[in-house]
């Protein structure tokens, strides 16, 4: 997203994110929310970002992104932890780690309409 297009990548990313659960697409979910979390991010919506990055960690702890992927995951993490502070961010993401699956792109799907609404 080079040229600064978050809001449609959120619009993708949490589309993706509801046909993988509809699917039952547990093993490549990470990385809609991954993007999710990012354009959150960018979008400066950083509370729900953590929150997915919780539900992400949670879900595929192990996963490894391509280097492109983490370079954004890890600048988007900085952010975060600069707008909001570690403790904050660490309450969000345990929070975003106690959700189940589809309560998670459910909240999602609520953040990223009151983004997308303004």
């Amino acid at each position: 997203m080079g040229r600064g297009e978050w809001r449609a990548a959120l619009r993708a990313a949490v589309d993706s994110a509801e046909q993988k659960v509809d699917l039952g697409d547990l093993v490549t979910l990470a990385q809609s929310l991954d993007l999710s979390a990012v354009s959150l991010c960018a979008l400066r919506c950083f509370e729900a970002a953590a929150v997915i990055t919780g539900t992400t960690n949670a879900l595929a702890p192990h996963r490894a992104p391509p280097a492109w992927a983490a370079e954004l995951m890890t600048a988007a993490g900085t952010a975060v932890v600069e707008a909001l502070g570690e403790q904050p961010r660490a309450a969000l993401e345990a929070r975003g780690a106690a959700l189940e699956v589809g309560d998670a792109v459910a909240y999602l799907r609520a953040q990223s309409d009151v983004v997308l609404s303004d």
